[in-house]
């Protein structure tokens, strides 16, 4: 449920959203009026949301956890965690380029911004679905190119 309120918007189910006082949709006119128009919706598009995670994926080792034989350890120094990028640099705004390339194929001739991600209009789905999956093969490719080196 969407925090803010909309006067002509009617809640399905106010009682999950804490505000007791929202109107509902309580007779079956007003739930078959709102299913309608959620079926119109979809005749049109779909809601695409886009989330890329993990590029920039940290990992901490402390070596206080690890044990080291004491003729190993320098004196009187200890040792200090340390943090390493699951990516170098280059690799990780490489995925970021061709992660921006994937958000690039909505404009405004196939789509619209929402706070949801993007409206796409029906009549673009087998184009996104063959760009998402030449990207994809993309960044596989990339990937494999760039982390299997000496393989």
């Amino acid at each position: 449920m969407s925090p803010k309120r909309n006067p002509s918007q009617l809640s399905i189910f106010p009682e999950i959203s804490g505000d007791l006082a929202a109107p509902s949709i309580a007779t079956i006119p007003e739930f078959d009026k709102a299913l309608g128009n959620l079926i119109k919706m979809s005749d049109l598009g779909a809601f695409i949301q886009i989330n890329i995670q993990g590029i920039e994926k940290i990992y901490s080792l402390n070596l206080h956890e690890l044990h080291t034989p004491p003729d190993f350890l320098q004196n009187n120094i200890t040792p200090a965690p340390i943090t390493v990028h699951l990516f170098p640099q280059d690799t990780r705004n490489e995925i970021k380029k061709l992660t921006y390339e994937v958000k690039a194929f909505f404009n405004r001739g196939n789509s619209f911004k929402t706070s949801f991600g993007y409206f796409l209009f029906r009549s673009h789905f087998p184009s996104w679905k063959t760009y998402l999956q030449e990207r994809q093969d993309a960044l596989n490719q990339y990937l494999s190119d760039t982390l299997s080196k000496g393989v």
